[in-house]
C-alpha cells in the first residue's frame, strides 16, 4: 500500500478509517465517537453471512446480492 498521493498512519486515537471483519469487536470502541470525530467503517467479510450496515459505511463481501450503490465491493474470494 505505497502511494505518494497518500501517508498511511496507523492510529489508535483517532483514525479516519476503520477496516474490519466479522473476527472480534475492537471496532466498536471507534463507534461510539459523535461525528466529526467518528471514522468511515469498511467492512471485509470474506465469510457467507451479510457485513452489519448499522456500523458498516463501505462493505467488501463475497455476495452478489446487494444493492448498495458505490457502498458494496463484491469480491468474491
Amino acid at each position: 500500500l505505497e502511494n505518494k498521493a497518500y501517508t498511511l498512519v496507523e492510529s489508535d486515537a483517532n483514525p479516519d478509517y476503520v477496516f474490519y471483519s466479522v473476527f472480534g469487536g475492537e471496532y466498536y470502541n471507534y463507534a461510539s465517537k459523535p461525528k466529526p470525530e467518528k471514522p468511515i467503517f469498511i467492512e471485509f467479510v470474506g465469510e457467507n453471512q451479510d457485513p452489519d450496515w448499522s456500523v458498516a459505511d463501505y462493505a467488501m463481501t463475497m455476495r452478489h446480492v446487494y444493492d448498495m450503490g458505490d457502498r458494496h465491493f463484491f469480491y468474491p474470494l
